[in-house]
């Protein structure tokens, strides 16, 4: 076979998995934020929708979470609500849960008795001012007990009614370490929070599988609205130094995009 025609076969074919991998989601990334100012987490994509209202919750030049990320975090004061709000970073493309999905950081809580659920992970955009909406989310729930402890629970939930929630673990109000994986093998979501000095294990909590349903997310942060109408109960919590799943494909995976175009052009044009 004429070499020339063999190169140039070779590098549509790569061009082709490469577009459709981009295409599909299949090609995933992992996003981070260490929200050292408000100006690099707007540009990293986060914003938000309902958090002043019901909070406020945001971006703060604080530490909380205290840990090795230093200061600047988001998070704040959680009202329960049955309205949809949020901050995180919408500029994910679209997480698939068959493909499975990830994340990781530093966690603050200060949960008192008030009566209030309040969300960390993957979750699907709700529209402003949506009020009961909980379809697509996949993380980990921050619910009250007392004045000194709160539950954790592993939660997800795709395109229908009802939701899978891991064992509820009591948990007292601090610092942590937090990571979650779904497994798209399983179908089940594990959450985990450590210590954020020794890394030992305080709290893990695993969903069973999510048989029937079909899971997307294009955002992944801090929600709250899980709850019916309240009357200013509150509770506080604070993520920094995060990394999280994303559907945006790597530089790497652009740069072989652009190289494989660039070597089929002077190829052709020989």
């Amino acid at each position: 076979m004429n070499l020339k025609r063999m190169t140039w076969r070779v590098g549509v074919c790569l061009l082709a998995v490469t577009a459709v991998a981009m295409l599909s989601g299949v090609v995933t990334a992992v996003e981070s934020q260490s929200f050292d100012s408000a100006a690099s987490a707007a540009a990293g994509g986060w914003t938000g929708s309902g958090n002043t209202t019901w909070g406020p919750y945001g971006y703060s030049d604080t530490n909380n979470t205290g840990g090795s990320s230093g200061a600047g975090e988001a998070g704040g004061t959680f009202e329960r609500t049955n309205v949809a709000a949020y901050y995180g970073d919408t500029d994910i493309g679209t997480v698939n849960g068959a493909d499975g999905f990830s994340a990781s950081g530093e966690l603050y809580v200060a949960a008192p008795f008030a009566d209030n659920d309040t969300f960390v992970g993957h979750f699907g955009t709700p529209a402003a001012g949506a009020v009961g909406y909980e379809n697509h989310h996949g993380g980990f729930m921050l619910r009250e007990l007392n004045t000194s402890n709160f539950r954790f629970m592993a939660r997800v939930r795709g395109d229908k009614e009802g939701q899978e929630t891991g064992d509820q673990v009591v948990t007292p109000n601090g610092n942590y370490n937090f990571n979650y994986n779904y497994d798209a093998g399983t179908q089940q979501l594990t959450a985990t929070l450590t210590h954020p000095l020794t890394g030992s294990v305080v709290s893990t909590s695993t969903t069973p599988a999510m048989t029937d349903q079909t899971f997307t997310a294009d955002a992944f942060g801090l929600r709250s609205g899980f709850n019916s109408a309240g009357s200013g109960q509150t509770m506080i919590a604070y993520i920094d130094g995060v990394t999280y799943s994303s559907a945006i494909p790597e530089p790497s995976t652009l740069i072989l995009l652009a190289l494989s175009v660039v070597g089929l052009v002077m190829r052709r044009g020989r």
